[in-house]
């Protein structure tokens, strides 16, 4: 689109494009320096895109990407409360590490479940009762021991829980 603006606004430009002395790569990489005025139509003739990319970088230099990056993770991070059930993927892939991506829950005879499918992420102390989402209070439970140590915490609601602890 720029470069079809900037061929629209510099004729002797498009004059040179018909004629195959600037290609349309190299107006595309320049069509907002020559807008700007920070260089001029002359200045591109015959060069190609890359010949003319590094000039105008240092006539007109974007907005670095990284600094953006660093101002919309920081802006995410103040949004994030702890007063949220999210769990940010930093703190999950921890915790799966430090389970070995496996069942962490320990019975009476302290032998460790070895449930490695349908994990879910759980709270030590509870949401409900003001347990935070990070890496302290996170770990990893097979779905039955997850829905077992629930109905403990909270009541239990349904004799289910014994016969998907069966299963495992």
């Amino acid at each position: 689109m720029e470069s079809a603006r900037c061929l629209r606004e510099h004729p002797e430009l498009e004059t040179r494009f018909i004629k195959g002395d600037v290609s349309s790569c190299t107006i595309a990489s320049a069509a907002k320096a020559i807008k700007a005025e920070k260089t001029s139509v002359n200045e591109i003739i015959g060069k190609s895109a890359r010949e003319v990319q590094s000039p105008i970088a240092k006539v007109a230099p974007m907005e670095k990407p990284r600094e953006r990056i660093k101002e919309i993770k920081t802006r995410n991070i103040s949004i994030m409360n702890d007063n949220s059930r999210y769990i940010p993927a930093s703190v999950k892939r921890e915790v799966l590490k430090m389970d070995n991506h496996q069942c962490s829950y320990v019975s009476s005879e302290t032998e460790r479940c070895t449930a490695t499918h349908f994990l879910q992420f759980d709270h030590v102390t509870p949401f409900g009762i003001g347990g935070k989402s990070n890496f302290e209070n996170i770990r990893l439970l097979c779905a039955a021991h997850n829905k077992d140590r629930i109905s403990i915490t909270f009541g239990r609601k349904s004799n289910s829980n014994s016969q998907l602890l069966a299963r495992y």
